[in-house]
């Protein structure tokens, strides 16, 4: 490869898909110091787009 001037094309090894500079609100993390004692508890969810007829809608 060397003599032919050739590099490998080099994988990323993260892709950031978070933009922690936006404007909207942080919501406090209401689960943090929950003891969870079996299964089925708790269940966490983080829902941003919501599929619908015609596409997607976004929630706020």
């Amino acid at each position: 490869m060397r003599e032919h001037d050739l590099q490998p094309k080099r994988r990323r090894r993260f892709v950031a898909t978070t933009d922690s500079a936006h404007d909207q609100p942080i919501f406090a993390n209401l689960t943090k110091d929950l003891v969870v004692d079996g299964p089925n508890r708790l269940w966490v969810a983080d829902i941003t787009y919501v599929a619908i007829a015609v596409g997607f809608v976004r929630i706020r």
